[in-house]
């Protein structure tokens, strides 16, 4: 990763090495900025001369979001929009958990060639902008920011709509008389999700989200691995946002893991869809989760893309790298739905979470 400038190095010299090292983490483009610490700060220093005599939509995102979906859909949008006037967009990504900062992760979007992305691997270009929440728009033109907006409360479409009079505002500024579609309405067609909990398990979680007696330690425990064996009954009088872990687990830094073929995951899902990040522990075996929705397999109209029923009526999730497979949609979130992760295969195959993700649909 790349570091400050070198005492020996020039200031040319140290742009030229800043943009050999993030190369790997730029698509699309050549590195066009890099995030820096300066004291108690971030601050954004430009890699390319013409960088900041440009106008730029960012849109940051994280990929666990359901969100992040609904927010590049619109980002395309504009991109197709306001291309014509000259103004561009650039789509950066923050790695929640370590395994996005990896380059490999990034092919996924290889066949993207309308604008670039990069991973911000210290989170620095966020910090330089104050991003707290996503997703989160800036308005970046030449050098300075003139929109900085989040999603507060549900993301309906008039976030989106306010941010894109914004831009039409900013481009009519230099062009009264420029001609505009229409600010873009999306069609009660489009299907996405918007979220409604996000349940950590590994390191970020807080200590709240975990129903039990006694196991894993938030502070300096957290990054040894440690292995606890919970025994204790379940007890259905957890709250929302929390989870009960039966069998034997372990954990280490970002992430929860079992090697148990009898240990169980169970929680309350209090919206109608759900998803998982989770991965194999094997990378050339497929681990696998079965999924119950109180207490049975479950029903083919409320499985997500990702899950499906073998020969013997189970309802499995097949996992391999990892991300965020949707496991459960169309429940009813007036039932609270008791959900129960199993893990048949764990001795020969282990299974890790990273967090479970609760949405509902998005309404235009």
């Amino acid at each position: 990763m790349w570091k400050a400038k070198k005492k020996d190095l020039t200031e040319e010299e140290a742009i030229e090495l800043a943009k050999k090292e993030l190369a790997p983490f730029w698509l699309g483009s050549p590195p066009l900025m890099i995030g820096l610490k300066q004291g108690h700060r971030a601050i954004v220093v430009p890699l390319q001369s013409d960088f900041i005599q440009k106008s730029w939509v960012m849109l940051f995102v994280d990929w666990t979001h359901f969100e992040c979906e609904l927010a590049l859909f619109y980002l395309k949008q504009w991109h197709w929009r306001y291309q014509v006037h000259g103004l561009k967009m650039l789509l950066i990504a923050q790695p929640t958990y370590p395994y996005l900062k990896n380059r490999v992760y990034l092919q996924k979007f290889e066949k993207n060639k309308e604008f670039p992305m990069v991973i911000d691997l210290e989170g620095r270009i966020a910090a330089a902008f104050d991003v707290k929440q996503m997703p989160h728009v800036v308005l970046f033109n030449e050098g300075r920011v003139d929109l900085s907006t989040q999603k507060s409360g549900e993301l309906g479409s008039r976030f989106f709509t306010q941010i894109e009079e914004v831009i039409q505002s900013f481009l009519r500024s230099k062009d009264v008389g420029l001609p505009l579609l229409p600010v873009f309405e999306p069609s009660s067609s489009f299907l996405f999700s918007q979220d409604a909990l996000k349940i950590e398990l590994g390191a970020l979680r807080q200590t709240e989200n975990l129903f039990l007696p006694q196991g894993f330690d938030v502070g300096e425990g957290l990054k040894k691995n440690r292995s606890v064996d919970f025994k204790n009954p379940y007890s259905k009088k957890m709250g929302v946002g929390q989870v009960f872990l039966q069998g034997k687990w372990s954990q280490n830094d970002d992430r929860i893991y079992t090697l148990d073929s009898e240990a169980s995951l169970i929680f309350t899902c209090p919206s109608s869809r759900f998803s998982v990040v989770a991965q194999s522990l094997k990378e050339f075996e497929l681990g696998v989760i079965s999924v119950e929705v109180n207490g049975v397999p479950v029903f083919e109209s409320m499985m997500g893309e990702d899950l499906s029923a073998d020969d013997s009526g189970r309802s499995l999730l097949r996992l391999g790298a990892p991300k965020l497979y949707h496991v459960l949609i169309q429940l009813d979130p007036k039932q609270m739905s008791e959900v129960t992760l199993r893990f048949p295969a764990a001795h020969a195959v282990g299974v890790a979470l990273y967090g479970l993700r609760l949405g509902n649909p998005w309404v235009a």
